[in-house]
């Protein structure tokens, strides 16, 4: 089974499937560009332009001009989300039996300054079509409110990559809708008190940080993919900066394990469990137009 979390002790391995998730993009981005360099005649020249001229005989300047031209937005969306699937009487894994979303509307990323979190890339072919691709992280807290502390946290990020279509008309707003693929990698912070074998947090307060016994718990989330669909609407507002209003809704699942260790010797392994993640969100978002 392959778990996709990292293991201090060794007993469990992660293997990242770097390919399942770089193969869909590159062909993903070819498609784009198949459909660019066919699209109206004049991208299709930008294209051509590019490849006989050499890249040594163009510009820095024209390049970024004639691949621009109006045709890429950059921006952040902050969205608020609900689990479509938020409680399992019997449980999603073990006694975890809820989760419970932890929204983030951040424009920086607290931990890495330099990382701009809930951003999107668009770039469209024409008018009417596009291609989008967007960050999106969940994150929800697993545990039992009938039992006591929660166990951890579910982290799930990864690119949203898409095509979408546009309708223009003279209202200054123009709707849009599309579909696409997500890709995620699984995660979980752990809680102090169940990754170090305490019975509750106010027993790791108090008798912790080390490991109870010696022993620790760890939760292993698998990466996985999913289904996006998404409307919204969007309008100039100054000049070059755009403002828009999407409301998503996202079909994903992810397979969730979790172990037993004392002193490096496995004590039990669990799972996999098949945890949905299932969500809708509503993001308001600034881009600029290029």
């Amino acid at each position: 089974m392959p778990l996709l979390e990292r293991d201090p002790t060794g007993c469990l391995t992660r293997g990242f499937a770097f390919s399942r998730f770089i193969i869909p993009v590159l062909s993903f981005w070819s498609g784009v560009c198949s459909g660019w360099a066919a699209d109206e005649g004049g991208s299709s020249r930008h294209v051509l332009y590019f490849f006989r001229t050499g890249a040594a005989s163009v510009t820095a300047g024209n390049v970024a001009r004639r691949v621009l031209e109006e045709r890429v937005e950059f921006g952040v969306r902050p969205h608020y989300f609900a689990l479509s699937r938020p409680r399992k009487a019997s449980g999603f894994v073990g006694s975890i039996a809820e989760l419970d979303e932890r929204q983030d509307f951040s424009l920086v990323d607290s931990k890495h300054p330099l990382l701009v979190p809930n951003w999107f890339l668009i770039l469209k072919m024409s008018s009417r079509w596009g291609a989008h691709i967007l960050w999106n992280e969940l994150r929800a807290t697993a545990g039992n409110a009938a039992i006591g502390d929660p166990d951890g946290i579910f982290v799930l990020k990864g690119p949203i990559f898409s095509v979408f279509g546009r309708y223009p008309n003279s209202s200054g707003w123009t709707p849009f809708a599309g579909l696409g693929v997500a890709y995620y990698e699984g995660g979980f912070d752990h809680a102090g008190w169940w990754a170090n074998g305490y019975a509750s947090d106010a027993d790791y307060r108090a008798l912790g940080p080390e490991p109870r016994y010696g022993k620790i718990r760890r939760m292993y989330v698998h990466d996985t993919t999913g289904m996006a669909a998404y409307v919204g609407v969007e309008g100039r507002i100054w000049r070059r900066l755009h403002a828009d209003c999407m409301l998503r809704y996202v079909w994903v699942e992810s397979d969730v394990a979790f172990a037993g260790y004392q002193k490096g010797e496995v004590l039990y392994l669990k799972g996999p469990f098949s945890v949905p993640f299932d969500h809708y969100s509503i993001g308001l978002g600034l881009k600029w137009v290029f």
